[in-house]
């Protein structure tokens, strides 16, 4: 059943069976359950796999988990990748290219897919990217939360504002909550028919073999060394947070929702040249100037929605630049404290927004030690304050983001060897690990001063890149320091940061050695642990075609 949410983007949900001895035993898996109904002796009650087996062969499409806007064009040869006709309102659109289907993966979930994508009816060498996703019920529209974000630029900040912003957000040419006829395609009011799960509901342990030799394609593998893994691949994955197992079961509700995006980009992961991510860094920077002045965050800031939008490569009029995508968490930063659910992207996470509470806070003033009175009222007025989410955490995204960057890619003219790879694994292992410590990344972040090339381990040509990571860093850290003064008010000014972050990031801009970098992903010369994690990769997602094919 994962198996076929994952790999079949036509299924919205789907059924399974299973038979021990004379037990039988049906599931169901949407995108916002996985439930199982309690077994019975299909040969002492032969009328209840009866009643299954037709409710099956009589179901409409649609009943059996197929999403009826959405068709699959038979490739020509076994050679030729699937394509599908996808409708948004009313276009069809043709896929041409798979850009991100990782999240579709977990069974349960937002299963985030985005294609590149051509108009149907439209010139042959028009190119989009749509998107499509199950969004959470209690939330907005991709489209809705960027309506609402511009209008309050342009009422908070003027026109002006709100054209930089518009310029350096993705364009929306298309949208809409997907329906099944005229109701809504959700997982609870239409897919259970508005069904709910009784309070009692009892949980089924489900153990999933771990296999040897093979991994999922979400996986990060394991491996004796855990520098190793590291290397393994460039894709943020997002942060678990709580325990379900603590939890009562629920079922999600969330709707199907696509969106068409005019652009088509290059993420921060992929863009090579040096220069231009600079570029992008700092024209997301100053889009985030004007958003933050208004109030908003955007709180999922990564590498994977990072953008450096080339108009000619792209066949179309304007100029280059970088642009922000994926509005889905950004929200209205409320006045005062509030308690926080954590969103993100791991590795371009501020390591507040991992740990839950504030860092940076300043020590008691000496005086308080003289009379435990005072101290233990300053203790509970501290203990008191929830952590809140603010601008300078998205700011410290932006940094990560360059960070990231760094640890994974050489300069294409002066590659690492092995060792200084090792090395520099190890490094970015304390950083970028999901189950590293928060610490290791605020330390990291405090010692500015000691952001060199060597203790990096990167070739000399990235010295002024690093300078600049060092500049910014320092700037974060003293306005992280300022507004956790005092944290009974909110200190407006102490965000005001962004003017410095993007003279930093132009300066790297108009250096010439910087602008001449061309990046090349971090590889490693021996034939160790990444080669197998690699090959079995390349297993996996070679049973995943021919699974592709068999569906």
């Amino acid at each position: 059943m994962q198996q076929i949410m994952a790999l079949d983007p036509c299924r919205r949900f789907t059924f399974g069976t299973s038979i021990m001895n004379r037990s039988f035993r049906l599931w169901f898996c949407s995108r916002g359950a996985f439930l199982t109904a309690k077994p019975f002796d299909f040969m002492s009650e032969p009328e209840k796999l009866v009643h299954v087996f037709i409710s099956f062969a009589f179901a409409s499409r649609t009943d059996a988990g197929w999403d009826p806007s959405m068709t699959c064009i038979l490739p020509t040869s076994p050679t030729d990748k699937r394509q599908y006709k996808i409708r948004v309102r009313d276009k069809t659109y043709i896929t041409t290219k798979i850009l991100s289907d990782y999240a579709a993966d977990s069974p349960i979930g937002r299963a985030t897919r985005v294609w590149l994508v051509k108009d149907e009816d439209g010139l042959s060498d028009s190119r989009y990217v749509l998107k499509d996703v199950w969004v959470d019920s209690e939330r907005q529209t991709e489209d809705e939360i960027r309506s609402a974000l511009l209008k309050d630029v342009d009422e908070k900040c003027g026109s002006d504002a709100r054209s930089k912003v518009e310029k350096h957000l993705l364009t929306p040419v298309a949208f809409e909550k997907l329906h099944i006829d005229t109701i809504v395609d959700d997982t609870t009011q239409l897919i259970m028919r508005g069904g709910s799960i009784p309070k009692t509901l009892d949980h089924l342990k489900l153990v999933v073999p771990q296999l040897s030799g093979s991994s999922t394609r979400s996986q990060v593998s394991t491996t004796e060394n855990p520098a190793d893994a590291v290397f393994s691949g460039t894709r943020a994955r997002y942060l678990r947070y709580g325990d379900t197992a603590r939890h009562a079961p629920r079922v999600t509700s969330r709707f199907h929702y696509r969106i068409v995006y005019l652009e088509c980009a290059t993420t921060m992961y992929d863009e090579k040249h040096f220069g231009n991510i600079l570029d992008a860094l700092a024209d997301v920077t100053e889009a985030l100037r004007w958003i933050h002045k208004s109030h908003w965050v955007h709180r999922d800031i990564s590498g994977g929605n990072v953008y450096w939008y080339d108009c000619k490569a792209q066949g179309s009029e304007g100029e280059n630049r970088g642009l922000l995508g994926d509005l889905e968490f950004a929200k209205v930063r409320k006045p005062g404290p509030t308690h926080e659910v954590r969103t993100g992207t791991f590795n371009f996470m501020a390591s507040e927004v991992i740990a839950g509470r504030y860092l940076f806070r300043p020590a008691f003033n000496l005086d308080l030690f003289k009379n435990p009175t005072q101290f233990l009222a300053a203790d509970r007025i501290r203990a008191r304050l929830p952590f809140a989410f603010n601008p300078l955490h998205d700011m410290e995204s932006i940094w990560w983001i360059l960070i990231y960057l760094l640890y994974f890619n050489d300069d294409k003219q002066n590659v690492a060897d092995a060792d200084l790879a090792d090395a520099r694994a190890s490094k970015a292992l304390a950083l970028f690990n999901q189950d590293g410590l928060t610490l290791d990344r605020q330390q990291f972040l405090r010692d500015y001063q000691e952001l060199t090339v060597e203790e990096f381990r990167l070739p000399p040509s990235f010295q002024f890149v690093i300078a600049i990571a060092g500049a910014i860093a320092a700037r974060l850290h003293v306005a992280y320091c300022v507004y956790e003064a005092d944290l009974s008010t909110v200190n407006e000014e102490s965000f005001e940061i962004h003017e410095y972050v993007i003279e930093a990031l132009r300066l790297g801009r108009t250096n010439p050695q910087v602008n001449s970098i061309e990046l090349a992903g971090v590889t490693r010369t021996q034939k160790r642990k990444m080669d197998e994690a690699e090959s079995c990769r390349d297993d996996d997602t070679s049973n995943k075609k021919k699974a592709r094919k068999n569906i």
